[in-house]
């Protein structure tokens, strides 16, 4: 942080900011020298002998324009240790908490200011036990002595989130694009922040001192010849990335953190979501829902058939981490007109044993027991505790003409000629390689990339299964 005046962030209405000394704040030193006179002397002093690139300063502490109710002295030579030392005037003070609250206000501005410290460490002068209001995050150093230490989460997140803009700007600069930049969601005092103002208008200020002091960093109208672009970094390390094509195509929303693992996407001309995380990546299309787990790599997977002449199938299927398919869950759904369900042919399948296998119509009238009609001699050959989701396939074939055969049903016949599963999932991850290409945030790129590859293991891990058998 350079060494000039500044507000303090989540002021909550109250509005407190570090002012450095100047000459007309001289009549507020008579008052912070009945507080403490050896903070009023280095509040004169480091404001005369230092310049804005110090590390060692000191400031009055103002709430609003005209009220100093304390000081602070900030060192900051230490590469990995931010050390302050502040006292509040009581005089303006009604309560600890009040105390409590501003020290929570100068210290979580702190941490952004200084973002490159590990840690702060407070030397509160007045007469309250931090650690006994908030003992996670303030950590008494000494028994006897007001001196905390609190861990400085910033120190991670902020390096991590330029980096990333920087890489952005970059891309976007080699691929020849130019944008609209805006800031929004502001902290400022204008007449504490004036020289901040002032860097920012001549363009001068750097993204750190942007992100201390706003909220989300914006870029509009990032145009190609056939989309629009859109790039939002908010210094929670969130950061949102849109496009939108021109033309008639599927514009698409990805949004991700700096510091968690995934990232979500919504393509709204495909509707297609994909929920990346530490735990699972869920990819969901109008018809499928793939859930895979992160920690035991198992795989479940819904389909809904769209409804076509009042006939329909859902199915589950459940796939180990081996990429083998465990069992498997099979509605053939006969509908009325209005949509609604009037018949059921249950179809379940089971690695473990073609005798826990069975296909029943249920509806008003009772359950029929169609098992004898699918599994003849030739299925059990074929099962040996292997599914796969060609099988999957014929059997699928194979229910719909026992269905119309005992239905009569013949206009059912040619409603699924083709597994939409197998079909869907090759085209989302075809989409993801092709997203992958056109983003120009590394992070975001890394974690596509990692779907993709998993996907196409596991596809190898497949055919060589299917090979060996």
């Amino acid at each position: 942080m350079k060494y000039r005046s500044i507000s303090l962030n989540d002021n909550q209405g109250r509005r407190y900011s570090l002012v450095k000394y100047n000459k007309w704040y001289q009549d507020y030193l008579i008052e912070l020298n009945k507080m403490n006179k050896e903070l009023t002397e280095l509040v004169l002093k480091y404001s005369l002998i230092y310049d804005e690139t110090s590390n060692i300063q000191s400031y009055m502490i103002f709430q609003g324009e005209y009220n100093c109710v304390g000081a602070i002295i900030i060192d900051a030579k230490d590469l990995e240790k931010l050390e302050v030392k502040v006292q509040l005037n009581e005089k303006y003070i009604t309560s600890q908490q009040q105390i409590f609250d501003i020290i929570e206000q100068i210290i979580t501005s702190l941490k952004l200011f200084f973002y490159d410290k590990k840690n702060i460490e407070i030397n509160l002068l007045n007469d309250l036990d931090l650690s006994m209001i908030d003992c996670q995050n303030y950590h008494k150093e000494d028994g006897n002595l007001n001196i905390y230490k609190c861990f400085n989460e910033q120190n991670n997140l902020i390096p991590k989130l330029i980096e990333e803009v920087i890489s952005a700007e970059k891309k976007l600069t080699d691929w020849r694009q130019s944008w609209w930049q805006d800031l929004e969601n502001h902290e400022l005092h204008y007449n504490f922040d004036r020289e901040l103002i002032n860097a920012i208008d001549n363009g001068t200020v750097t993204y750190p001192e942007l992100f201390s002091k706003f909220k989300t960093l914006i870029w509009r109208n990032i145009a190609s010849k056939n989309a629009t672009r859109f790039i939002a970094f908010s210094r929670t390390g969130d950061i949102a990335f849109s496009k939108t094509l021109k033309k008639d195509g599927s514009n698409y929303e990805l949004s991700y953190n700096v510091m968690n693992e995934g990232f979500k996407l919504r393509v709204n001309g495909k509707d297609l979501i994909v929920d990346d995380n530490k735990y699972f990546t869920n990819i969901r299309t109008k018809q499928v829902n793939i859930l895979q787990g992160k920690e035991n790599k198992r795989k479940f997977i819904t389909y809904v058939s769209p409804i076509i002449d009042n006939f329909s199938i859902a199915m589950d299927i459940w796939v180990n981490e081996s990429n083998e398919i465990e069992k498997c869950n099979i509605d053939f759904r006969t509908h009325k007109g209005n949509g609604r369900i009037n018949g059921i042919h249950i179809l379940r399948l089971n690695s473990s044993s073609i005798d826990s296998c069975s296909l029943k119509f249920v509806s008003r009238k009772g359950n029929i027991d169609f098992k004898t009609d699918l599994f003849g001699v030739d299925e059990v050959s074929k099962f040996e505790g292997k599914i796969t989701f060609e099988m999957i396939n014929e059997i699928i074939g194979k229910v719909i003409s026992i269905i119309n055969k005992k239905e009569d049903f013949s206009k059912n016949q040619i409603i699924f000629n083709d597994f939409d599963i197998l079909t869907q999932e090759k085209q989302i991850i075809n989409f993801l390689k092709q997203l992958k290409e056109e983003i120009p945030l590394p992070i975001l790129q890394e974690r596509i990339d990692k779907i993709v590859s998993k996907n196409e293991q596991e596809k190898k891990m497949s055919y060589k299964i299917r090979k060996e058998q």
